[in-house]
């Protein structure tokens, strides 16, 4: 049986936050002002790896595995009962005591993904993705999905709060790509490498 990743509870500081939903996607972030994460902490691991600074940051509350769950739930109403979920959502979003903390638990992690080549039919394309990712703790993040939840009827599980400091990528358009992190279990399944 795989061991549990432990966190260390020692938090940087509170991290004030924009709430970015995007309703064609699904998609709500926590952007981060791009002075609070501390670069320094990991720069030299970064190097090391060869990896790059990334020039944005933020946390993800709706991510791809939730916005799908989303749009196949709503995907039967009419196209104004789906913007009227779509605005109680952003709403939503917007009535939460969202509140960030970095923790000072980094961790190194690589993931290889295999895509169809859009200019070759039944060929794949093949990437490696490596990352330093910043665990975090939200503040809102357990009251908001228990809202959403009750919203859509639906049971979504809360993302694992983190930002991504450094990354790279096999594919040249993809080098400032993060590697999408859903849950314990999914990190514990890239078997990270606590830096």
């Amino acid at each position: 049986m795989k061991e549990s990743i432990e966190f260390d509870d020692t938090v940087k500081k509170i991290i004030p936050i924009i709430i970015n939903f995007n309703p064609e996607k699904i998609t709500l972030l926590l952007d981060i002002d791009n002075r609070f994460p501390n670069m320094e902490a990991k720069r030299v691991q970064a190097e090391e790896f060869k990896l790059n600074s990334k020039s944005e940051f933020h946390l993800t509350i709706i991510g791809s595995n939730t916005w799908e769950k989303i749009k196949k739930s709503i995907s039967l109403l009419e196209k104004s009962e789906r913007e009227k979920i779509l605005n109680k959502i952003y709403v939503l979003s917007e009535s939460i005591k969202w509140n960030i903390t970095l923790q000072n638990n980094f961790f190194y992690i690589e993931k290889e993904y295999a895509e169809e080549d859009p200019n070759n039919q039944g060929s794949l394309i093949y990437e490696k993705r490596k990352s330093i990712i910043q665990m975090a703790e939200i503040n809102g993040l357990k009251n908001f999905y228990r809202q959403l939840n009750v919203l859509l009827w639906e049971w979504f599980d809360e993302p694992l709060p983190h930002i991504t400091l450094y990354t790279t990528s096999t594919r040249e358009n993809k080098r400032l790509r993060g590697i999408g992190i859903y849950s314990q279990k999914q990190l514990e399944e890239l078997s990270p490498q606590k830096i």
